[in-house]
């Protein structure tokens, strides 16, 4: 059977050469009029600016004019320009070549000289692909919607601490876990939610299996369409581990540090953020309560609010002032203030930012001292 299907893709070809006697002599006579003329337009550009060359040298020289080298320019812009058609219509003339040697083997294999110069044109291809996707320093993941790993980079391989024979093919549950504890229903609705949208960012916790460390990473996720359908997934991914860590440090020292910490908007007087030390030195039950309030409800005095804005707008440096504000119950609170002004790019101020240590109790002593 399979003899029959080659007698019949062979008479099948015979048959175009027969309907198209002249086909392959017509081609090689266009290009040969294609060489030509090329040829011929170069060397009409050639002598065109050879002569404007000779014509303008006297009346250039006599002038003593900075453009004597113009015609020399030219000439030599024509002569490059020349090298540079000669060569790219050999690198054609040889593609067509290659291309014409294996449409005109009838049924035959392709010489081995030939396969070697295909094999050689596709290494080099892929050796820049590799090259290409190693020099990332966020790490890049082909995957299958089964999870299964079809390429990656060297920075994946890397964290894996695993070679890339051991890697491709396999799947990614085999390396990694999922450290955010979600339920495996919330992954089947990201994954259906994906399909839908074709792509996906997000942070993403996991656990590296071999050495049992923890990572975050910071994913942008895109489809790989074929036909129509999705049959698998992109995925560049850069690890954010040391970021969160110096966020998790820093969210500890804000909540554990006992003089009160807070954040104000320049613009809209309200309270961005506060550390349970300032909530409990106001009185409020909750971070939310306190942060539902203007700024102006906090101080006693507002013209000693205006006061301290202008003096910290215009020191260089934050120095500590005493403030008194007001509890929740109505109480005056006594202050050491220092404050910070954050400024844009542009110099306008758009946020504060600074402490509180609650001086009430040394002012009593103080009154009484003194009385």
């Amino acid at each position: 059977m399979h003899s029959e299907s080659t007698t019949g893709t062979n008479q099948k070809d015979s048959t175009l050469r027969d309907s198209f006697p002249g086909a392959e002599a017509r081609l090689r006579s266009f290009e040969k009029r294609q060489t030509e003329l090329w040829r011929l337009t170069f060397f009409l550009l050639f002598v065109l600016s050879t002569v404007f060359a000779w014509l303008s040298w006297g009346w250039l020289r006599e002038e003593k004019s900075h453009l004597v080298a113009l015609p020399i320019g030219l000439v030599a812009l024509v002569v490059l320009f020349g090298a540079y058609i000669w060569k790219k219509t050999t690198e054609i003339s040889e593609l067509k070549g290659l291309l014409r040697g294996l449409d005109q083997k009838e049924g035959s294999l392709p010489s081995d000289s030939q396969l070697d110069q295909l094999f050689g044109m596709i290494c080099k291809s892929q050796q820049g692909f590799r090259d290409l996707i190693d020099s990332f320093d966020d790490v890049l993941l082909a995957l299958s919607l089964e999870g299964d790993i079809r390429a990656t980079n060297r920075s994946f391989a890397d964290l894996l601490g695993f070679p890339f024979q051991q890697i491709i093919g396999r799947s990614l549950k085999d390396f990694v876990e999922d450290a955010s504890g979600g339920p495996p229903k919330s992954l089947a609705r990201g994954l259906a939610r994906f399909l839908e949208t074709r792509e996906w960012n997000g942070l993403v916790q996991i656990r590296i299996k071999r050495d049992n460390t923890l990572h975050y990473f910071e994913c942008a996720a895109h489809a790989m369409v074929r036909d129509g359908k999705v049959h698998g997934l992109t995925v560049l991914a850069r690890d954010i581990t040391s970021v969160r860590q110096n966020e998790a440090r820093f969210t500890e020292l804000f909540e554990t540090l006992q003089e009160g910490i807070y954040i104000i908007s320049a613009q809209e007087d309200r309270l961005l953020e506060v550390n349970p030390a300032l909530v409990r030195m106001l009185g409020y039950d909750s971070k939310e309560e306190l942060l539902a309030k203007h700024v102006s409800e906090i101080f006693v005095d507002e013209l000693q609010r205006a006061s301290t804005i202008r003096e910290v707008n215009r020191q260089p440096s934050p120095e500590s002032r005493e403030i008194t504000l007001r509890r929740k119950n109505g109480q005056p609170l006594v202050c050491l203030n220092t404050t910070t002004a954050v400024r844009d790019t542009s110099g306008k101020v758009v946020r504060y930012q600074g402490a509180l240590v609650d001086i009430t109790s040394q002012r009593k002593i103080e009154i009484r001292r003194s009385e």
